[in-house]
Order: structure tokens, then C-alpha cells, then sequence
């Protein structure tokens, strides 16, 4: 029966794919990586082109998708299944066996048919008939390493590959091994034989042979010269026979060198690509090896899909890459226009979807990265325009022109949102701005400030940043603007500089200004806080300190709040971003904790500049311990809205190959939930826009 397409949700990158706007296999993309826009950081198309969210293919519960080419031209595709054999719903480890779609075109997808039954009419066939069921297959075992789980029965990740001139499906059994089938027909639809066993002894059964007796994930890999292999677990690999009923080598593990690396060094790169789901492509004589990984690179736990190459099939294999994120277990083969497409399926709560079956385009990365230098390096990766997280960063709107981090927000009186940052391009000619907007979409650009009245407040002369020979540099830095005793207060640092911190207050208690600098004791990387009894603290660098009504300094200098978790397992790392009171707790945001790696490398083990919250019944404390809002969001913080919906103020930051569909350090606005769990305020990332923004969306959209 044919499945729905999916054309609400199909991405319009699989659509370019597929007719062919996407370079060939061969092509370089590393000139169409552009990180900041036609014109550098203060380009205006602060957002990719074409950007699009990964979207299901197939209206059908499938995890571990994999898709082959056959010789007619038509994909086929087949995945770990969801249907239950013990009729209970959706079920993954106790499914009913191996099915089989297919597509001309990838978008539209049709069963083929059940090629392995693993249900109650199986047990009725002899052993080694073909689709027998044989015993190995029919006993239910607890998962390898989960003694304590109920017993389980249910094939895990089948590959369907097309070698020797018919189609092959290797598959495992809830990690206790695996087979292998070979179509009788040399068609899709089989019917298929047991060819090889991959996990049972010897001798248990006609044909048996034993491959491997625990684990799962097998893949097959063909080279050029006709040989055979077989990939499985956690990086295993063997040469086949030449009539594949068995392994023909010693298996091998696959593992990437590090010996350019010494000491510690050495120890903080990963020895292999991944930990499951390895899959093999040789691509004008280099093989690159995908796998996949669960990494805490957002502060919880993610899986992603990495790559590393090597020049001989069996390595050493070069340093991970990070290949596409949320992707699951992914296969690697080229779409009609010959362009790298690999297969998805999220498998962690920042995924875009999770239980379906997805298509990423890749293209080629090469030294991509502004902040990270890799001569050589060469590798497909997720193109930056897609997203592949659940957050609509393929519909937000950039809010500035020009590069800004470090963003924050408050909502004034009249209901609007005032919103501004650190700005660190020449384009903003030493400029400060604000941006006011009422519906989250456009955005007014207010000049509140220039370098010329600024050069009046620094104690020592200082180098115009105008003047540099370089763009990116840093002017105004951890700028924030707060409302605050019936005014507007706006609060920077500019490094290097002495004092460093500088406040200015609007004289006319409007946002929009003028402003004037306000005189007095001013901290670098200002953030204030005005509670509900009127008093007021600055809250920075880990921790609180009083502030005097008229903002001219501290207090007390000597009276300060230690922000710490009161278990003494995490506490602020970079910078913190705002104070704020919510729902009668203090919340302290965050970013940069240790262990995410904010200055990681981003294209090996990725850290990820992440945005964090900690909460507090009372201002002095305790704090629990920090928990993401959401990844690679950075230093930022939190407004509310006149309709008493939440925004994150954030930038795309370089910790995770910026935010998807964003260039580098482009400011946006996103939605965020609210909620009390347990007692508990959780914070987090929205996936959808509330209706009046939706709105303001479809009407720009429109024009």
C-alpha cells in the first residue's frame, strides 16, 4: 500500500536533492560554507538561504533507517521496525521482522512487502527453510548489558545493500547477533534465504556460520576490487568469502590516530568514530567511516553521527568529524543528482522528529570553520542550512544586520521588547544599537550610542576599534538593557579598557533614549536585577552583590552572594547572563559550564556553548544544580512578553557549527516553555511560535 508523503512536512533540501541543485559528489563545497554572509559580519542576510528542517519520508514507526540504489534506479529503504509482535502498540525491541519500501523519487514510498516474519505464522515453517525461523531467532533474551529488563525479541537495525547482483539485508537480534538474507530473485522483494549467521554456535542448525556471537548494528561494505565486508558493534570489521557464508579473517576493531597528540591531549579525543551503527562509503578513493555516538556535548545526553577517512580499509582512520547531529544510526548513498544524502532518525529530545524515517543532504566541508584550522581536512557533513533539531530555527527571523553575541532583552512599559547585545563587526562603525518590536518579527534599529561620546569615558586612551585592519573585533561586549526605576538602563563592557564597565541612562525614561553615562563604580559584564521589594543587585561572573537605588556601585563591595549549586557538582562556567525572578524563584542563567567545552573543538568532539539555568528559593541560596535550556545558545537571556509568553535571547554561536541555519553570531529571539514539575521550574526551548507571531511570520512570508 502506497504511505503518506509527508508535503506538509518534506524539506525542500531533499527536494533540491533531488533535482539536482545540489553539486555532485565530487564537488567542493567549502566556498558555498559562507559563515557570515555576502559581505562578511555585517551582511545583511544574517540567515541561510534555503533553509529548511529535516521533515519524515514515510508515515510509518521506523528507527535506523537505511536506504540503497538498486540497479533499476529505484530506492529502497528498510529500518528497525515498530510494530509489535506482542500486539501491544509501538514496539521496537519485540517487533514482527523486516519490511521493505520503496520509491522512485524518495518522496513518495510503497511497501514492498515482509521479507523476514518473525510473528506466530514463522513458527510453523521448518529452520532452514527460506524466512524459516529458526531457533536463535525465537527466543526472547534480556538486552547484553541490561540483565535486569524484561526479555526481549526483535530485529535491530537491517542495512539493505545491493551486491553480486541481488539484494542483501544483514540485520541482528536484540544484540545477540545477527544474519544475513540474499534474495533468491535478485529482486527487493526476495523471497530471501537465510545466507549467513552471524551469532549462532556452530553446528546449530543446516548452513550456520558464526560471524560474530554478540552485539548488532552490521553493515556490509563492498570495494572496488569485488571484496566484501562486514562491519558490526562497536567497530568490528571482516573480510566475507567471496560466496559470503562467512567471515574470512580474523575480525578487526576500526580506530582513529591520534599520534599527532601526546599526553592529555591524546586522551581527549575519542580512539574511535563512534560507539554503534558503523557504516562504510569509499568516495574517489578515500573511505570514510560513519557511526554513530551518544556525547553530553549539549549537557545532556545527545546522539550524533560522526565521519572519520582513511586511506586503507581497515585505518588508522583520521580524527572524528562531527557529521550530522540528532541523526541516530545513519547509511551514506547519493541521490538522483549525485549529491551525499544520509538517513535519520532522532533518537534524543532535541531531535526534529524521532520514530520516522528522514533524509539529510551533506556536502563538503574543508577548513570550514572561522575559529577552527584543519589543513587537509576534507569531509561530507550536514549542510549548514538544515536543521535537524526540533526548534524552528529554520522560520526565525534574524534581529540584526550586523554580528552581534551576548544578547538580552526586557520588555518596557508600553509592551514592547527592547533588545540589544555585543556587537563585534566593523559594520556597526562603533556604533551601539537597541531593537524595540511588538510582534517578535520586525525589529526597529535605534542607534543609542557611538564610539566618539564613548572615547570620553575611558581613563587611559584606547585603540578605536574603527580603525582595526581586521573584521570581528570587539567593541561594546555583554551589552544588556534592563527597565529599571522608571527608566532604561543599558549596561557594556569594552575589554581592555579601564574602567572595562560603563552604564548609560535614558533621559527620558523611554527606550529609545537619549541616553547619558551614568557616573560612578561600573563592573565588567553588568547584568542587574531589580526584586520585587524594589532593591537591586548586580548579577555576574558567579555572583550577587547589592546595588546602590541610584546605580552608582556596590553597596558594599565586600558583601557578596556566591552563586554555587548546593551539592557542589556544577557551578557557572563562562559568564553568567541574567538574574530574573519566575514563578516566585530566583533563576540565574548561565552559560559555558565546565564539561560542555565552550572553546572545544568543533569539528572533532564538539562542545557546545550552552545556555543554563539555576534556581534559588532565596536570593542567597542555596541554587540547584544547573540544568540546558537549550544547546549552543550561549551567553543570554530571558523576557516575557505582553501576552506572558517567554522568549530566549541568544546568537548563533561557535561552539556547534552556529545554530542551524543561522550565520555566525546572527542574534534571534526564540520561544521557550515555562513550567513546575515536581515543584520544580523547568525551562526550555519551544518548538512552535505562539498564534500572533505565527501571524507576523506567514504576512512576512507573503510579501
Amino acid at each position: 500500500m502506497p504511505y503518506p508523503k509527508y508535503p506538509q512536512f518534506l524539506a525542500a533540501a531533499v527536494a533540491a536533492q533531488l533535482a539536482g541543485a545540489l553539486p555532485a559528489v565530487s564537488a567542493d563545497l567549502t566556498s558555498q560554507i559562507d559563515w557570515f554572509g555576502a559581505g562578511g559580519h555585517g551582511a545583511p542576510d544574517r540567515v541561510m538561504a534555503d533553509r529548511e528542517q529535516v521533515a519524515p519520508i514515510l508515515d510509518h514507526p521506523l528507527r535506523d533507517p537505511s536506504i540503497c540504489r538498486g540497479p533499476d534506479g529505484i530506492y529502497y529503504m528498510t529500518g528497525t521496525d515498530g510494530t509489535s509482535i506482542l500486539g501491544d502498540g509501538l514496539d521496537f525491541l519485540n517487533n514482527d521482522g523486516i519490511r521493505v519500501w520503496k520509491s522512485p523519487d524518495l518522496k513518495s514510498w510503497e511497501l514492498v512487502g515482509q521479507v523476514l516474519d518473525l510473528g506466530p505464522g514463522a513458527m510453523s515453517r521448518p529452520d532452514d527453510s527460506p524466512g524459516g525461523n529458526r531457533g536463535w531467532r525465537r527466543r526472547p533474551m534480556a538486552l547484553p548489558g541490561a540483565p535486569d529488563t524484561p526479555f526481549v525479541r526483535g530485529v535491530q537495525a537491517p542495512e539493505i545493500h545491493y551486491l553480486k547482483d541481488t539484494f542483501w539485508i544483514v540485520y541482528s537480534i536484540s544484540g545477540i547477533g545477527g544474519g544475513l538474507l540474499k534474495s533468491e530473485s535478485g529482486k527487493a522483494e526476495g523471497p530471501y534465504v537465510d545466507w549467513a549467521f552471524m551469532g549462532e554456535k556452530e553446528g546449530w542448525g543446516k548452513g550456520t556460520k558464526r560471524l560474530f556471537l554478540k552485539g548488532g548494528s552490521p553493515s556490509l561494505f563492498a570495494d572496488e576490487d569485488g571484496a566484501v565486508y562486514v562491519l558490526y558493534n562497536n567497530g568490528y570489521i571482516a573480510k566475507l568469502k567471496d560466496d559470503m557464508t562467512g567471515v574470512a579473517e580474523r575480525p578487526r576493531m576500526l580506530l582513529c590516530d591520534n599520534s599527532e597528540k601526546s599526553g592529555e591531549k591524546a586522551m581527549d579525543q575519542s580512539l574511535q568514530v563512534g560507539s554503534d551503527g558503523y557504516f562504510l562509503k569509499k568516495i574517489e578513493g578515500t573511505y570514510y567511516l560513519f557511526a554513530t555516538d551518544f556525547t553530553t556535548r549539549a549537557g545532556e545526553s545527545v546522539q550524533d553521527v560522526y565521519v572519520s577517512w582513511a586511506t586503507n580499509v581497515y585505518g588508522p582512520y583520521s580524527e572524528r568529524r562531527w557529521c550530522v547531529p540528532h541523526a541516530g544510526q545513519t547509511t551514506v548513498f547519493e541521490g538522483p543528482g549525485g549529491g551525499l544524502l544520509a538517513t535519520y532518525c532522532g533518537n534524543d529530545r532535541h531531535a526534529a522528529f524521532r520514530d520516522r524515517a528522514g533524509i539529510v543532504p551533506l556536502g563538503w566541508a574543508n577548513n570550514d570553520h572561522p575559529t577552527v584550522f584543519r589543513p587537509g581536512a576534507r569531509f561530507p557533513r550536514k549542510l549548514l542550512r538544515v536543521s535537524t533539531e526540533r526548534y524552528p530555527w529554520h522560520r526565525i527571523p534574524a534581529i540584526s544586520r550586523h554580528s552581534m553575541r551576548d544578547t538580552a532583552a526586557c520588555r518596557g512599559p508600553d509592551g514592547a521588547i527592547y533588545y540589544t547585545g555585543s556587537f563585534v563587526s566593523k559594520s556597526s562603525g562603533g556604533k551601539l544599537f537597541v531593537y524595540k518590536s511588538t510582534d517578535m518579527v520586525n525589529w526597529e534599529e535605534i542607534e543609542v550610542w557611538d564610539w566618539d561620546r564613548q572615547k570620553a569615558l575611558f581613563q587611559e586612551p584606547f585603540a578605536d576599534p574603527r580603525e582595526s585592519e581586521r573584521d570581528g573585533v570587539f567593541s561594546y561586549m555583554d551589552t544588556e538593557i534592563w527597565h529599571l526605576n522608571g527608566t532604561f538602563y543599558i549596561g557594556y563592557s569594552v575589554y581592555g579598557s579601564k574602567p572595562g564597565g560603563y552604564l548609560l541612562k535614558s533621559t527620558t525614561g523611554k527606550g529609545e533614549g537619549p541616553y547619558e553615562a551614568v557616573p560612578g563604580e561600573h563592573w565588567c559584564q553588568p547584568s542587574f536585577f531589580q526584586d520585587e521589594d524594589g532593591k537591586i543587585y548586580y548579577g555576574s561572573n558567579n555572583q550577587i552583590v547589592p546595588w546602590k537605588p541610584d546605580m552608582s556601585g556596590p553597596l558594599d563591595k565586600n558583601t557578596r552572594i556566591r552563586v554555587w549549586s548546593a551539592d557542589g557538582t556544577t557551578n557557572i562556567g563562562d559568564c553568567s547572563g541574567q538574574l530574573a525572578k519566575i514563578a516566585g524563584k530566583y533563576v540565574m542563567f548561565t552559560c559555558g559550564q565546565d564539561g560542555f567545552g565552550h572553546w572545544r573543538d568543533a569539528l572533532t568532539d564538539p562542545g557546545a556553548y550552552t545556555w543554563c539555568y539555576m534556581v534559588s528559593d532565596r536570593i542567597e541560596g542555596p541554587w540547584s544544580r544547573e540544568q540546558v535550556i537549550g544547546p549552543h545558545s550561549g551567553h543570554g537571556g530571558l523576557v516575557q512578553d505582553r501576552f506572558g509568553n517567554w522568549w530566549a535571547c541568544s546568537f548563533a554561536c561557535e561552539g556547534s557549527m552556529a545554530q542551524p541555519c543561522l550565520r555566525l553570531s546572527t542574534a534571534y529571539i526564540a520561544p521557550c516553555t515555562v513550567t513546575e514539575e515536581g515543584g520544580r521550574l523547568r525551562i526550555r526551548l519551544a518548538d512552535r511560535f505562539p498564534d500572533y507571531v505565527e501571524q507576523a511570520l506567514r504576512d512576512g512570508e507573503r510579501r
